[in-house]
């Protein structure tokens, strides 16, 4: 089953990806990598991993979390989201969109624009 990324509060889809699928980027002061593992249930997205290569402001790993290779891995403990909504900014390094290990930036594939989009699973 498929997550889309569209614009927001729009219909227009502009990338399809099979789930799962990780949305990554790097923390805007202090550049940390935080990666994030979405996966799709039904008509709802479900956060099942972040990885962050140490805390950052407002992304302070839980005490529940593990540390393996220099990354603190946890399992949020959130309902399942019918969207998420994320700025396709370029700053400090921009999102990127990874399956099977290959990451490629937002920007690379959707344009500069610094637009609102929304993850979802796809209609």
């Amino acid at each position: 089953m498929d997550i889309c990324i569209a614009l927001a509060l729009s219909s227009t889809v502009l990338l399809r990806m099979q789930s799962p699928l990780t949305l990554a980027f790097e923390h805007s002061v202090e550049r940390t990598r935080i990666e994030e593992d979405y996966d799709r249930l039904g008509d709802a997205l479900v956060l099942t991993e972040v990885r962050t290569r140490g805390p950052a402001a407002g992304i302070e790993p839980p005490a529940h979390a593990r540390l393996a290779d220099g990354w603190w891995h946890y399992r949020p403990q959130i309902e399942p989201l019918p969207r998420s909504l994320f700025r396709n900014t370029l700053l400090p390094g921009g999102y990127e969109v990874c399956r099977a290990g290959r990451c490629t930036r937002l920007a690379d594939l959707l344009g500069d624009e610094q637009r609102l989009l929304e993850m979802a699973p796809c209609p």
